[in-house]
């Protein structure tokens, strides 16, 4: 009987720890969050969730804005698998 082999893929709402998800090689696709200085930063890579709570405290009615990964974003993660004839999930 062969092992099925695939790439697991999430976005950044997936909520699951940093720890878990390198012992466990999952890919993840940001979504992207800007306060009003207009920079959007990847979430999971350029800041942590305690960094961003932080912010809203120090930043009182700076509402933040998120926007979803793009269709480019989940290709870039995709295709180095899909060229190498792996699923992903």
């Amino acid at each position: 009987m062969s092992e099925t082999t695939f790439k697991v893929v999430s976005d950044s709402c997936c909520d699951i720890p940093e720890k878990w998800v390198r012992e466990h090689d999952v890919d993840i696709v940001p979504l992207y969050v800007a306060f009003s200085d207009g920079v959007y930063r990847r979430d999971f890579y350029d800041f942590t969730y305690h960094e961003f709570y932080q912010q809203m405290l120090d930043r009182p009615g700076d509402f933040p804005k998120t926007s979803l990964p793009s269709v480019e974003d989940y290709m870039k993660a995709w295709e180095p698998y899909v060229a190498k004839g792996i699923p992903v999930l």
